[in-house]
């Protein structure tokens, strides 16, 4: 391959606030700037049997997760439980001090 005009890399970051929409998670107010590889997939079923895709970022201070709207791309995978809980457990332990 060869490259016949050099491209520039475009910005695909979006900023976010943690508020745990979609989820369970109450978020704890923190501003990410969130990069596609940040984002991955989650599903949720009704009980007619339809499926709702999301796209869904971990925030990195509390560990709850949230549903955003917008553009961004989804190229990352959900982190394993044991990551948001060890997460989550350092969070609660600083909010308690």
């Amino acid at each position: 391959m060869k490259v016949l005009k050099k491209g520039s890399r475009t910005n695909s970051s979006i900023k976010v606030t943690c508020t745990g929409a979609g989820n369970a998670d109450k978020g704890c107010g923190a501003k990410l700037l969130v990069e596609p590889e940040d984002v991955y997939i989650t599903k949720s079923s009704d009980y007619g049997g339809g499926t709702d895709v999301y796209k869904t970022v971990m925030c990195i201070e509390c560990g709850a997760e949230t549903d955003i709207k917008g553009s961004i791309e989804a190229r990352g995978t959900k982190p394993p439980d044991a990551t948001r809980d060890r997460i989550r457990k350092a969070w609660r332990e600083r909010s308690h001090e």
